[in-house]
């Protein structure tokens, strides 16, 4: 989880670039592989799973598609503390938060209270 205590970092993630593109990928990574471990083989079939979702934007299959599962989990969901990745997948509670979609923008606020 991000720490900004003593430091003058700005956070910032770039893919998903909304929270509301955040919140269908933390909720396919819940109903599909929570309790399962994070390791190439997950992630490769989140990417998949992910790029045939509604939600999913991109047009390309990348050629490294575990990176890319990286790239969507342990920037902004896993940074903002939505999820937890060890040792197993779980939605950690300000995740189960967000995944209800009442009153979003107060979830991010108040995470970011705590964060800082």
């Amino acid at each position: 989880m991000a720490n900004l205590n003593k430091t003058k970092t700005l956070f910032a993630f770039t893919s998903p670039r909304t929270i509301e593109k955040i919140i269908p990928e933390i909720w396919l990574l819940s109903d599909k592989f929570s309790g399962k471990k994070w390791e190439t083989s997950t992630q490769i079939s989140f990417f998949n799973e992910l790029f045939g979702s509604e939600s999913y934007k991109g047009r390309a299959m990348p050629s490294d598609k575990a990176l890319a599962a990286r790239d969507r989990i342990t920037r902004a969901p896993k940074s903002l503390g939505f999820v937890n990745l060890m040792p197993k997948i779980e939605i950690t509670e300000a995740g189960q938060s967000l995944l209800t979609g009442k009153r979003i923008h107060e979830t991010i606020t108040s995470r970011h209270q705590t964060i800082s």
